[in-house]
């Protein structure tokens, strides 16, 4: 998408996996009450059975995603690459798509192409870890919805679904 220096590839990798073994922790802590208490009172739509697709190479990423979902009470299917997320869109209906951009295989961006030339055209969230000035961009010129940096913070992701499934912007 676009170049990036060694050095703020190292960063990356630093903070995930810092951020990873924070996460595995409390994991190991509390697994069942990791995000008690994140939903604010100001929320007030409802995702209640809206459906919800997350591909991500990553397992813990992917558990990770569906307790932060699970709090909007979505349906939620998961998929470990690019091939399973198109086998699953021809073969089931979503209201939005959570791709991880870095995956092995059939990346997400090759992904989002092979959906959008066969006609879907749900909202598909770019998953990354790789945030930077204009990436959202990129990443809508390479026919991404929008993009929601990894870690996944409650905030933006409820941002996203009131956007892409109810219409609604919020602050």
């Amino acid at each position: 998408i676009e170049d990036v220096s060694i050095q703020s590839v190292e960063n990356i990798i630093n903070s995930n996996e810092i951020l990873k073994n924070n996460i595995k922790t409390k994991l190991q802590e509390n697994p069942k009450n990791i995000f008690k208490g994140i939903i604010s009172s100001e929320d007030k739509y409802d995702f209640t059975g809206k459906k919800v697709l997350i591909v991500d190479d990553n397992k813990m990423n992917i558990k990770l995603a569906e307790r932060l979902l699970s709090q909007f009470k979505m349906n939620i299917t998961s998929a470990y690459n690019g091939r399973e997320c198109i086998d699953l869109v021809k073969n089931n209906t979503y209201d939005i798509i959570l791709l991880d951009h870095m995956m092995p295989e059939l990346d997400g961006v090759a992904t989002v192409h092979i959906l959008r030339e066969s006609g879907v055209s749900l909202p598909i969230i770019a998953l990354t870890a790789n945030s930077y000035t204009g990436s959202k961009d990129n990443y809508i010129k390479e026919g991404f919805t929008d993009y929601l940096a990894k870690p996944i913070r409650y905030r933006d992701l409820y941002r996203l679904l009131a956007k892409y499934i109810i219409n609604k912007e919020v602050k």
